[in-house]
């Protein structure tokens, strides 16, 4: 289990040339995780990250560049996941403008940390956009924190000294599906990075997900995806490599 959790921080991480899944595992790790797992990436320099291609001659304008880059995808990737259009574009906007004041590498890597964060912060109020309590907020942040492992009801309500059936009841009315519902999407779209951008089995990832057994996670996969999660892993590379 610990394994998978490090590998949903690692994939970006990895001392290999930065290609595109990476960074886009990085991107969907801002959008859809907790801000602790941004942070535990992020003591990685911008500067250092390796394989970074060469888009200008000058070291300082080539890394300019990359965090442009940066920039665009990470806001079309949150984008995708909920955030308006014009807070995506605006925070994009932003943190480009001040990268082209940067001076030197450690003002880059500095902007950087700060606008992963920001979106991260971002994002995670746009989980809890449609939330009006605190029982409800805090439920969305610990299934977030702690996604690959076994979350019960009684346990979750527990924490908050309430029952389950009104926490349920509270969580049902505010975010319009059920609890166990939410928990199962939020565990199937790390599924999903992880089927996407990294080796592990469909055993592994179901194991690592706390899932009862593999034929559990196929058919709950099945069930949202409409496609096996061997499916669903021979499309997106394909429509990514």
């Amino acid at each position: 289990m610990d394994d998978i959790k490090n590998t949903l921080i690692d994939l970006y991480a990895e001392n290999t040339k930065a290609d595109y899944l990476p960074e886009l595992a990085f991107y969907n790790l801002i959008a859809d995780t907790d801000l602790k797992i941004v942070r535990d990436y992020l003591k990685q320099p911008f500067s250092k990250t390796i394989g970074l291609g060469a888009l200008s001659r000058d070291p300082l304008q080539n890394l300019k560049y990359h965090f442009v880059v940066t920039a665009a995808l990470l806001s079309r990737v949150c984008i995708a996941r909920g955030m308006s259009v014009a807070t995506s574009y605006r925070l994009s906007d932003f943190y480009i403008q001040k990268a082209d004041l940067a001076k030197k590498n450690a003002d880059l890597d500095r902007l950087h940390d700060e606008m992963c964060l920001d979106y991260a912060k971002q994002m995670r109020e746009v989980r809890r956009e449609p939330v009006h309590s605190a029982i409800v907020a805090r439920c969305i942040d610990y299934i977030h924190a702690h996604i690959t492992e076994k979350i019960v009801i009684h346990e979750l309500a527990a924490k908050q000294n309430l029952s389950p059936e009104h926490l349920s009841r509270t969580f049902s009315s505010e975010m319009h599906q059920s609890l166990s519902h939410y928990i199962r999407q939020q565990k199937l779209h790390a599924a999903k990075t992880l089927l996407s951008y990294s080796e592990y089995s469909i055993a592994e990832i179901s194991e690592g997900l706390s899932f009862s057994s593999q034929s559990q996670f196929t058919a709950l996969f099945r069930q949202e995806e409409n496609i096996t999660p061997s499916q669903y892993r021979k499309y997106s590379r394909r429509n990514f490599l």
